[in-house]
């Protein structure tokens, strides 16, 4: 069983405001329905929020304090390589509206920490649908791609890689 959740958030430019209480609803939802597994909650959705923003912050958790008190999530995005493309809004997009500001980073994967022997840790983490394709756009939006470990390894005192 993998306990996932998406959403979409609000998507008013000055919406932050709301988007924080709608984070703080959806941390307190996956709190009263999350399932008691060892793979770590999953959250994904278009959050229209970049990744500095209040509402990133408040419900990854990590970075201030949590929504839910303990419940803390990783933006898989951080696993990728610095010089990765990371735009998953991009202006160069067809069916992006024209508009005042620049593309970004508003779709993410949210991951919980990883159970036992790593389980569900982010292994890679990649953009898709990032291009045209024989000239069309597949969506308004990049989607984000993150390969997650699905077998426990064993990671303790003595751990000697797999050769």
């Amino acid at each position: 069983d993998i306990p996932f959740f998406t959403t979409h958030l609000t998507s008013a430019p000055d919406g932050s405001a709301v988007r924080c209480g709608q984070v703080t609803a959806l941390a307190e939802f996956i709190a009263e329905n999350g399932v008691d597994t060892p793979f770590p909650t999953i959250v994904t959705g278009d959050f229209n929020a970049l990744p500095d923003s209040d509402e990133i912050r408040l419900f990854g958790g990590h970075r201030a304090a949590p929504a839910v008190p303990g419940q803390v999530f990783v933006d898989a995005w951080r696993y990728a390589g610095p010089a990765a493309p990371a735009l998953t809004w991009d202006r160069a997009n067809a069916h992006v509206p024209d508009g005042p500001g620049p593309g970004g980073r508003i779709d993410y994967i949210h991951v919980g920490p990883p159970g036992p022997g790593g389980l569900g840790r982010v292994r890679a983490v990649r953009r898709a649908g990032d291009g045209p394709v024989d000239g069309t756009w597949p969506s308004d939006h990049a989607a984000v791609v993150a390969d997650l470990e699905d077998t426990p390894t064993d990671r303790g005192p003595g751990h000697r890689p797999a050769r």
